[in-house]
């Protein structure tokens, strides 16, 4: 009898330990799964909220691009990219009437571009030698700049209505070159800000997207139109 006895409970303890084992497993890949659930859900938040700019600014991440003039710059490229509209801002753009204005005029000959604007600093203006020491430049070229838009607007004939010219006169911060500002998500945007002292090959370009930056984006164009605005038409 005590055999039997001591063999029942020896049953009894095999099966309660193999019920317990059984509960330890399932409790085990439980907490597992519901752990592997909370990480794909956390991982899920931080994407979203990557993608969406809350952590890239809280992190001081952008989408803006940084260029020097030595060998990152394809103004060709650059400008080959509009659909639409371009409007470029500097103070004499010497180097892109000199180099560039070939390109230009195949942009205004297109039919897919509405409009290019140029906004130029008036060669009369009072400011003109304080901005010569804040850019460390020759600026007496701005007369030049406008007889080689003459000649294009001249020779353009009826499509010369595309072209504008305004002369700014006031003091820049930064010159300006703008693709399809208005197009929805294809903004694109190259600044390069004066900074004082620093003659132009030294000087840093930044591209904005309206798709990558909007907010920054629509601060400079606005800028931009202020300017515009508030500049004088030049006729021909």
């Amino acid at each position: 009898m005590t055999g039997l006895t001591g063999k029942f409970f020896d049953n009894m303890f095999v099966l309660f330990t193999s019920f317990k084992l059984e509960e330890l497993d399932k409790n085990v890949y439980g907490i597992v799964g519901l752990t592997a659930l909370i990480a794909l859900v956390i991982l899920s938040i931080i994407l979203i909220l990557y993608h969406t700019k809350y952590l890239r600014i809280e992190y001081r991440e952008t989408s803006i691009a940084v260029y020097n003039r030595k060998n990152e710059i394809n103004f060709p490229k650059f400008l080959n990219k509009a659909k639409k509209e371009i409007h470029i801002f500097g103070i004499t753009l010497e180097d892109t009437s000199n180099n560039f204005l070939d390109l230009i005029e195949d942009k205004l000959k297109s039919s897919e571009i509405r409009k290019i604007r140029i906004l130029l600093v008036n060669p009369s203006s009072k400011y003109l030698s304080e901005i010569g020491i804040l850019v460390s430049s020759d600026i007496g070229t701005i007369e030049s700049t406008l007889n080689r838009f003459q000649q294009l607007w001249t020779m353009l004939g009826k499509l010369g209505s595309k072209l504008e010219i305004r002369l700014f006169d006031g003091i820049l911060v930064q010159s300006m070159f703008i693709l399809d500002p208005d197009i929805n998500s294809d903004g694109i945007m190259r600044i390069e800000p004066y900074v004082y002292g620093i003659r132009k090959p030294k000087r840093r370009i930044f591209e904005i997207t309206s798709k990558g930056e909007k907010d920054l984006f629509n601060i400079y164009y606005d800028s931009y139109n202020s300017m515009w605005e508030s500049s004088i038409p030049k006729v021909f």
